[in-house]
């Protein structure tokens, strides 16, 4: 692909250009319309549509973000940007107050360009945006550029005053129209969304801007030096300790304390799972589709396979055998002695959970609402419940006698409890989070640990149906472990594993 920079014209932008603070002078949030021209936008949407967009449903779930996209790493029309930008701030001072950040440089703008299209009855749903990481840099504002505006209606950008408002979509600070030409730049934690294009097409340019800390960021602690950026899953290793895994692309070890043993390296891109499958032995998947099989003892790993779509969840099944779940909905069975797979198609769309439920079977969890059960004798699905809300997370337990319930965590906030034996069937339900339920793990047969997008991470009795806050994150919870002594340890998108401890009772 060729640099779109050469649609951007040389030079500052017009003497018209201004300066706005749509949400005042408090919040790092600018608008600086005219910052490209009618011209330049017009340019970029015939190229990017020549170039030729794609669905962002294999990154993401519709429930999250459903828009077209192209990604473009483009150094020369980073830098062009990064130049007027630069120009701008020096002519307008307003500009620069958002900018400049005390103990940070502002080093560029990432030349990771995401061009998106948002057609009728598309959105990008309440989030904030996520941190890109180098070495010695990593992003602290989005930079966006609204390339039309007369063609669409809807599609505006909402600001919420925080993480709750955001969730439950109420209580909007802000509906901004979009302006051909404007360049709207905002701190990465304000809470906001795209609000649905009702008609026509709606096109954004988006980047970030990055900055080198003036001072080293090193902190001391349990589990330091983390990893850069989200933290998606841990993994109990007994008394080995704990594993991390991170969008950095690496694997962290832990011992129980939280102090660093070391360091795996293989995939490209986020690890999204990891399971234990033997004693010294850990499977990871990513990303990058790939499967790798791990020896704790040397370090080294191989790769056990690769899928058609980002591989999501997975879980062990005994006899060295495990499953896979992919955001293309399907599922593959891997036997790690024979190399044997199993591949079908388990659902329409997302596998966000495979929980096991003993002899060789087990139970998944989609996007698309269903809990499924299968047994390794049988190719279909034996059985299928339909619980209507988008689902993330599955955890099963697993009695001495053979018998199992499950725990599915959906999109609203709510963990259903689910009887198997005879027929898969709704026992119970929690108002467990406000927002999406990222993970549940059972303690005991009534004992259930939860983290969400809300950031809490919670112990419930599922007896009682009490709940307790045993910690919180600053951004998504997508983890939690029970670490022994009355202590959990948890991860998430604001890029720590945190220790827990003494509940605060709901």
């Amino acid at each position: 692909m060729n640099s779109f920079a050469e649609k951007l014209m040389a030079g500052a932008t017009a003497p018209s250009a201004s300066v706005e603070l749509p949400l005042g002078d408090k919040v790092r949030c600018v608008l600086v319309h005219e910052f490209l021209s009618a011209s330049e936008c017009e340019a970029l949407i015939e190229a990017t549509e020549q170039c030729g967009f794609a669905s962002a449903g294999s990154d993401y779930p519709s429930s999250y973000r459903d828009n077209d996209r192209i990604v473009a790493d483009d150094p020369a029309l980073a830098g062009r940007l990064f130049e007027r930008l630069k120009h701008c701030a020096w002519r307008m001072p307003r500009l620069g107050t958002v900018i400049d950040e005390d103990g940070w440089h502002l080093a560029g703008i990432n030349e990771r360009l995401r061009f998106c299209r948002y057609r009728p009855g598309t959105q990008f749903r309440a989030h904030q945006d996520g941190v890109h990481h180098r070495q010695r840099q990593q992003s602290r504002l989005t930079f966006m550029i609204y390339l039309n505006d007369d063609a669409f209606s809807g599609g505006e950008t909402v600001f919420f005053e925080g993480r709750s408002a955001a969730m439950s979509n109420r209580d909007s600070t802000l509906r901004l129209r979009p302006r051909k030409g404007s360049l709207i730049v905002f701190d990465h934690t304000l809470w906001h969304a795209g609000a649905l294009v009702d008609a026509g097409q709606k096109y954004v340019m988006r980047s970030d801007l990055m900055y080198e800390p003036q001072q080293s960021l090193q902190v001391d602690g349990p589990f330091q030096p983390g990893h850069r950026g989200y933290v998606w899953a841990l993994a109990d290793l007994g008394d080995r300790g704990f594993a991390s895994a991170g969008r950095d692309a690496t694997i962290r070890l832990w011992d129980r304390e939280g102090r660093c043993l070391g360091q795996l390296d293989g995939h490209t891109q986020s690890i999204l799972g990891l399971v234990d499958v033997a004693p010294g032995e850990l499977v990871s998947h990513s990303r990058d589709r790939t499967i790798r099989h791990w020896s704790l003892a040397t370090g080294k790993s191989r790769l056990v396979g690769t899928s058609d779509s980002a591989v999501l969840s997975s879980a062990r099944l005994g006899a060295g055998r495990f499953a896979t779940g992919a955001a293309d909905g399907r599922v593959t069975v891997w036997n790690l002695a024979t190399g044997a797979t199993d591949r079908r198609q388990a659902h329409a769309c997302w596998v966000w959970a495979i929980a096991p439920m003993g002899n060789g079977g087990f139970a998944s969890a989609s996007e698309d609402g269903t809990v499924r059960l299968w047994q390794p004798e049988e190719r279909d699905c034996v059985q299928v419940l339909d619980l209507g809300r988008p689902l993330r997370t599955l955890a099963s337990w697993i009695d001495a006698d053979g018998s199992v319930i499950l725990a599915a965590g959906d999109f609203d906030g709510t963990v259903h409890l689910l009887a198997v034996d005879p027929m898969l069937a709704l026992l119970d339900c929690l108002a467990a989070h406000d927002g999406p339920v990222r993970r549940v793990r059972f303690e005991a047969r009534q004992g259930l640990l939860t983290c969400g997008e809300d950031g809490h991470v919670s112990r419930w009795n599922l007896a009682s149906h009490q709940g307790a806050i045993i910690g919180s994150h600053d951004n998504f919870a997508t983890d939690v472990l029970p670490a022994r002594a009355g202590r959990w340890i948890s991860c998430g998108y604001d890029g720590q594993i945190r220790v827990h401890g003494d509940p605060i009772q709901r």
